[in-house]
């Protein structure tokens, strides 16, 4: 399977004597494949913009961004009903707002987000009705702050999982 998207957005202010304005538009696309029953597996990627302008007209960089993802799955079949999967995705944001001190170390920097998606999984079938599958999964976040001095960064993470028991009649 190959798929492509392309997106294109415009939001205007409600009033005609404001001039606020938001594009977005971006494109993406993945390729799978399946070689039944064995294997699956795909890859992925996008781009997507956000373009602002403030009630004067002007670019409003603060909410203005270029975002970047990108991923991959693959699901194998070990023997007999048993199956294994792995995957992840990552996301990255820029903000096109620069730090205007001339000060810092941080000049004509901007913040970025990073956000990664990942996951392990166990799939079993009890007799071709009853499927059990459990899947393990990380995720984290980090903010990189060159705006204010001192910067601010911060990183989230977290560790998940999850049962699905799916009977089939």
């Amino acid at each position: 399977k190959v798929k492509a998207g392309w997106e294109y957005g415009v939001a205007d202010a409600q009033k005609d004597s404001e001039q606020t304005r938001t594009s977005r538009n971006g494109f993406g696309g993945a390729v799978q494949f399946v070689w039944n029953p064995y294997l699956e597996g795909g890859v992925n990627g996008a781009i997507g913009y956000v373009d602002s302008w403030n009630n004067l007209g002007l670019p409003d960089l603060n909410r203005s961004t270029t975002t970047y993802s990108y991923g991959g799955f693959l699901n194998g079949r070990v023997f007999g009903p048993l199956i294994l999967g792995v995957g992840a995705n990552m996301t990255h944001v820029d903000y096109l707002e620069p730090n205007g001190n001339p000060e810092s170390t941080n000049y004509g920097e901007t913040n970025s987000d990073d956000h990664l998606q990942t996951f392990v999984a166990v799939q079993y079938s009890f007799w071709d009705r009853l499927f059990g599958k459990l899947v393990f999964s990380y995720a984290e976040y980090h903010h990189e702050d060159r705006l204010q001095d001192p910067p601010h960064p911060y990183t989230h993470s977290v560790y998940t999982s999850r049962l699905r028991l799916m009977y089939l009649y």
